[in-house]
């Protein structure tokens, strides 16, 4: 048997303006990062892992392996820790580039941890690991 439908809750689901997107999107974050984070392996990961490595060395082929599925595990808590995520993604990637290999598909999700960082992560820690401006450009007008 089928149970009724009742309409009035399931509206009450759906999200019907951008507050409510923004909120609906609040409280499923973690689902959804891990959703993507898991089409991300599937389709960027083991597409890496097909590809294999430029040069042929095991060692390329190693850490072309551990990239391919590394990144898309660290993009799954890129909410919870983004400077971790981020600090992951961009490991495994120069760790695949100084073994000799070339770009990956899985390299894309460099640019989802910059996004993660920018939007997620507590406005002190992302500050404290780059320089003071004034030092880096003197001639900045507010330096």
């Amino acid at each position: 048997m089928v149970a009724p439908v009742d309409h009035q809750n399931a509206a009450a689901l759906a999200p019907t303006t951008m507050e409510s997107v923004d909120a609906w999107l609040a409280r499923r974050g973690q689902t959804l990062d891990i959703v993507l984070a898991s089409l991300a392996l599937l389709v960027l990961g083991l597409s890496g892992v097909a590809l294999g490595s430029a040069s042929g060395s095991r060692i390329a082929d190693a850490t072309v392996v551990l990239a391919s599925l590394g990144m898309p595990v660290a993009m799954a808590v890129r909410r919870r820790w983004p400077v971790g995520s981020a600090v992951a993604v961009n490991a495994l990637a120069l760790l695949h580039f100084a073994a000799g290999d070339t770009l990956l598909p899985v390299d894309l999700l460099i640019y989802g941890s910059v996004y993660s960082t920018t939007v997620h992560a507590p406005a002190g820690r992302v500050g404290s690991a780059s320089p003071p401006r004034c030092s880096a450009a003197p001639w900045w007008p507010d330096c």
